[in-house]
Formats: C-alpha cells, sequence, structure tokens
C-alpha cells in the first residue's frame, strides 16, 4: 500500500495546518501521545504483534542531534515502549551510514512471531523481547507495504532504487528477500518498462504481486501494476484515464479484499467541479476505487458531491483496509468540520454505499498516516502531527495513536491467511488459553497455545479454503478472512 512521502507531508503540514473540531463520540478515543522523548512523527499504521501490544514506526528519534526514528510497542492502555532508537550507533553497533527507520513501510509480522520492516536503507527484523537484526543492506527509499509470498520469500518496492533513470531520480526497483535471508532484485521499474516509483505490494489470490505508483508515474496521476514472482510487469491501470480525472489521481493505497479483488484510495481526482478545501493544488477530493485482478476499474465513491463549501463525509483519502464486517474502512486528510477541515474516519462497502464514521476534532490530531483494526475489534490510528505534546526541540504536535470503536466483534487473524496442507502457520487473538479447538473451515488442526494472544498450529489435512476458528473457554472465533489453501 501506498503511504506517505516527505514532501507530502510538508506540503500537507503547510497547506492544512488549521484547528480540528469534529461531532464529539465516544468510540473515539486518543491513547499515547509521541513527545520526542519516546520518538515523534509516526510514520505508518501500527501492525499487532504476537503479545497482543502494537507495532511501529516513528521518523524521528530520542536524540535529535541524530535523528533517525524508532521502532515503538504500544499496550492497550497506551503505554509506549521504546524498542529501538535508530540514533543510538552503540547499541546497534551501526557507524557505517545506518539510515534508520525513515521510510513509511508498515512493520509485517513473520509466522515466528518477529517483525519485518524496511526502513532507510535496511530489511531488518525486531522481536518483542527487543532483539534487533540487520538482514539486508542496500535498500533504496521504500514507501509501501511489503509482503509474504506463497513461496515464503519477503517481496518489495523501492520508490526510488534501481537502475532506471527517471529525470534525475532512481524509478524504483521490485525485490524479494529469500527464507535464507538474501537480497535479490526482480526488475527495475523505468528500464524495457513505462512503469515507475512504486509504492508497496499486495499479495493476489493467483500468487502475484498488485501494486500503485506514486505520483510521480505516469505524469503525476499514477498507476496500477502487477509483478510475478519473477519480476514481469504488466501495466493494469493509468489513473486520470478518464474526462477530467473523474476515476481519481494520485492513488496512496492498494489491498486485496477477502473477494479477490483490488481496493484503493485516490487523493485527487473524482468530482472535478470541486477543489479540496485547505488543497488548493488539487484538482479534486478524491475516490475509493475497486480494480479486478484483469485491470476492469470502478469508482465506488467520488469524495465532496456535497453542493456547501466544505464536505462534511471528508475529502483527500489515504488509507484503506478491508474491517472485519467485510466492508472497507479508511481516513481522509481534508474537511469533515466546517470549522476545522481535518479529516474523517469514514465506512464503505464493496457496492458503494458510504458513511462517515467521525469527523476527527482538535485534540484529535492531524494527518493521518495509517488505520490498522486489532483483533479486539477495535481500530488504531495513527496521526502524523498531534497537539499538545511539547517535544524536545520546542516543537509541538508529534503525533499520536487513538482507538475507535465501530461496534465490530473480537476475531482472530493468521499471520499467513494461505498455505498448503501441513505447512506451520500462526495465529493472533485473544483469550488463547484453555483453547480446546482450532479448525480451518470446519477440520480439525492441532494447535500449540504459546500465549494467550499467540498460538502455533499446522494446515490439516483435508482443509479446503474458508474461515479458520479458534474455540476458547468464552466461544468461537473465526478469522477476519477466509483462509486459502493452495494445493
Amino acid at each position: 500500500m501506498a503511504t506517505l512521502s516527505p514532501s507530502k507531508l510538508i506540503v500537507l503540514f503547510l497547506l492544512g495546518a488549521v484547528a480540528a473540531i469534529g461531532a464529539s463520540a465516544q468510540t473515539f478515543k486518543v491513547l499515547a501521545q509521541f513527545n520526542g522523548q519516546n520518538g515523534a512523527e509516526p510514520s505508518s499504521a501500527v501492525s499487532q504483534g504476537p503479545d497482543g501490544r502494537l507495532y511501529g514506526t516513528t521518523t524521528r528519534g530520542t536524540l535529535l542531534s541524530n535523528d533517525l526514528g524508532t521502532i515503538f510497542a504500544m499496550d492497550a492502555s497506551g503505554n509506549l515502549t521504546t524498542l529501538v532508537n535508530f540514533s543510538d550507533a552503540l547499541l546497534l553497533n551501526f557507524s557505517d551510514g545506518f539510515f534508520g527507520a525513515t521510510d513509511y513501510s508498515p512493520l509485517l509480522l513473520a509466522p515466528n512471531g518477529a517483525l519485518l520492516g524496511a526502513g532507510g536503507n535496511v530489511f531488518y527484523e525486531v522481536t518483542s523481547d527487543q532483539k534487533f537484526k540487520v538482514i539486508h543492506r542496500g535498500l533504496g527509499v521504500s514507501e509501501g507495504s511489503i509482503v509474504e509470498g506463497v513461496d515464503g520469500s519477503i517481496y518489495g518496492a523501492e520508490t526510488n532504487g534501481g537502475d532506471g533513470d527517471c529525470g534525475g531520480s532512481n524509478c524504483g526497483a521490485g525485490y524479494k528477500i529469500d527464507p535464507q535471508g538474501h537480497y535479490h532484485l526482480l526488475v527495475n521499474f523505468g528500464v524495457g518498462n513505462d512503469i515507475s516509483h512504486p509504492a508497496g505490494l499486495a499479495l493476489g489470490i493467483d500468487g502475484n504481486f498488485y501494486g500503485i505508483t506514486t505520483s510521480l508515474g505516469h505524469g503525476g496521476a499514477g498507476q496500477a501494476f502487477r509483478m510475478t514472482p519473477s519480476g514481469s510487469l504488466t501495466m493494469l491501470y493509468n489513473f486520470c484515464s478518464q474526462q477530467n480525472c473523474a476515476d481519481g489521481a494520485d492513488p496512496w493505497s492498494l489491498i486485496q479484499g477477502s473477494d479477490g479483488n483490488l481496493y484503493g484510495v485516490t487523493f485527487d481526482g473524482g468530482n472535478a467541479s470541486r477543489v479540496c478545501n485547505g488543497f488548493g493544488y488539487s484538482a479534486s477530493c478524491g475516490t475509493v476505487f475497486g480494480l479486478s485482478l484483469s485491470g476492469e476499474y470502478t469508482v465506488l465513491h467520488a469524495f465532496c458531491a456535497e453542493t456547501q463549501y466544505y464536505c462534511p463525509e471528508g475529502s483527500t483519502p489515504v488509507w484503506l483496509i478491508e474491517g472485519s464486517d467485510g466492508a472497507l474502512y479508511g481516513v481522509t486528510r481534508s474537511d469533515g468540520s466546517a470549522t476545522c477541515y481535518c479529516g474523517t474516519i469514514f465506512r464503505v462497502t464493496k457496492d458503494g454505499h458510504f458513511t462517515t464514521l467521525y469527523q476527527f476534532q482538535a485534540g484529535d490530531g492531524a494527518f493521518p498516516v495509517g488505520l490498522t483494526q486489532a483483533t479486539s475489534g477495535l481500530f488504531y490510528g495513527v496521526q502524523y502531527l498531534g497537539p499538545e505534546s511539547e517535544c524536545e526541540d520546542g516543537a509541538t504536535n508529534c503525533g499520536i495513536i487513538y482507538s475507535f470503536d465501530a461496534g465490530l466483534a473480537p476475531f482472530v487473524r493468521m499471520v499467513r491467511d494461505f498455505g498448503r496442507l501441513d505447512q506451520s502457520d500462526s495465529i493472533i487473538g485473544q483469550g488463547f488459553t484453555g483453547a480446546t479447538a482450532v479448525a480451518f473451515n470446519g477440520t480439525p488442526a492441532t494447535f500449540t497455545v504459546i500465549s494467550d494472544t499467540f498460538l502455533t498450529t499446522n494446515v490439516p489435512q483435508g482443509a479446503t479454503t474458508g474461515y479458520v476458528t479458534v474455540t476458547t473457554p468464552t466461544g468461537v472465533l473465526k478469522s477476519n478472512v477466509p483462509f486459502r489453501v493452495i494445493r
């Protein structure tokens, strides 16, 4: 998925730094504030770990003389723990050009319970007990998700890397890290293809990878593409192909839904008659879109169809995920309230029914950079800037993490939601102590409870594609998406 680039953050800060006031709601809660001593300016969505805590990165660290960012953990009460301070060269023994967690890639939970990241110029692993290991050095800048492939390798995209020449910058590269930790360059974007500046990957049900390019690609409008595990590229869709960019432009997020289709948001485009409030450079206010694996494109929602000056539903969306109810949830960067224009949380079904769930208020932070649903059913969001927190260097607005309750029930999540028969896997959730059964679409599986929030299992013989269930002392928990059995 695409996330925030530094240049976009700077522009958004300058153009959108206005007070935020929205409708009060019991379901929204600010949990944690960064203050410079515990890091500042969180850079992407948080990821749930095997211990139930949420993990993420910041772009600024705790030593302002060498600001390289941090890796942090947050418990359910909002207590922040700094796991790794990238500025601390003595701790990490990196005195030879280590750049830190300055990229915008969410951490990826591996089946062994470790978290993987692509930050600065390295691909790394960190565990909940603060063990840190660099797996590979020399990555280009990355702006989107890394993802595990069906072969067990981790695949990613460097937004600015590779050997392609895109007018003074590299065009990007696709790569994989195999299970032994070896880096393999798969493809140079912009070399023998008209695709440039990728921003993250999503795994398709066909085993291929799907991604979007940033606004630097395709004349500033962006593209959607397919990459095979061997690195072959196919352009699926050029954004702003319709008159007045009615189909959207500048994609910022791409996921695969449980129905096998791709879904995402565009920061620009949609309703050509509107200019987003506070973002005068934008032609219009963004879209939510659907895209089949063959390239059939549908606009599910175009923001700002309202006649008033501001858009109560929000505008300029920047993140999208699928909730456990099968609907799509996301955040917008602007509008929402007539007095603050500081964004919203929204829900849209896959047939286009749109609902604004929350308008951000003055104390809720600004400039969302990610949204995650934990297995408790709660959503957790990250704001790059947050109010009322004084940073070490005298600056304010160091960032916050919030929770949002949309009324969804607890569930379990497979760490790897695909696999072959007899392949090992792990499940995260809650209430596992005393669990009596795990089943793959009704087929019983052996399992080992590691903790109340983490268990290991194997895909049983006879299993078929479908939901995974865990029977706990308090009831049966179902996986948020079907597990796909690979034959």
